[in-house]
């Protein structure tokens, strides 16, 4: 299992990242059309506070997920793909996302959308067409703001686990560099070393001289009774 979830880590990374942004893209599409159709086609103008949200959030993700993923790869050291600046980032990335899938399902104007009678009656402002964008950046709102939760649950899932293991660097390691596999000094090696005391001599049995060789007998400078 050597380096299998570091090579998971970093396709599940790749491919996050690449769907959150061609999703974000999305997102700032859909925003912009809204607004364009609110300043424009409403008598009051004006727009609405998700669609600038989703482009606010669509370009932060946009400018920097690709920047992140392409320091990861070609240039070392970058401090933007340290472990603990991808895990705050990816946090704060995810609760925009939900902000924005959230504020828009909660619109009043969504509510209007779902009346075929008034979708028909102001069929000839685009009331049709704005209201299929607005139900397409709902989605894909939450759609980005799952996967980066899902990134974000299992990044920290991995930093935590190695910090729990002893690595308490792994913060502020670089992602690219970081063996997530790592099992932590001395796991695994299944060998107990045994330590003798320096105290401790240890003790022979006595040994009998060898056959054949005479042994001398002393005698005792008193007579024998």
């Amino acid at each position: 299992m050597s380096q299998g979830i570091t090579q998971t880590f970093g396709l599940v990374r790749t491919v996050a990242y690449a769907v959150a942004t061609l999703f974000a893209l999305l997102e700032l599409a859909l925003g912009a059309a809204i607004i364009n159709w609110t300043e424009t086609k409403l008598v009051l103008g004006g727009y609405f506070s998700f669609a600038a949200l989703a482009i606010a959030t669509g370009i932060l993700t946009f400018l920097t997920l690709p920047v992140m993923l392409f320091f990861s790869r070609t240039r070392k050291g970058a401090i933007v793909n340290l472990v603990i600046i991808e895990a705050i980032w990816t946090f704060v990335l995810w609760v925009l996302w939900v902000a924005v899938g959230g504020s828009a399902a909660g619109t009043n104007f969504i509510a209007a959308c779902d009346n075929n009678f008034v979708v028909d009656f102001y069929a000839d402002i685009g009331l049709k067409t704005v209201c299929g964008e607005m139900k397409a950046l709902t989605a894909f709102g939450f759609l980005t703001w799952f996967i980066l939760l899902a990134f974000n649950i299992f990044l920290f899932f991995l930093v935590i686990r190695q910090h729990m293991r002893g690595n308490s660097n792994v913060w502020t390691g670089y992602i690219a560099e970081t063996d997530f596999d790592h099992e932590g000094a001395g796991a695994g090696s299944g060998v107990v070393e045994q330590k003798i005391s320096p105290t401790f001599s240890p003790q022979y049995p006595p040994q009998s001289p060898p056959a054949g060789t005479p042994q001398t007998q002393t005698t005792s400078p008193y007579p024998q009774v």
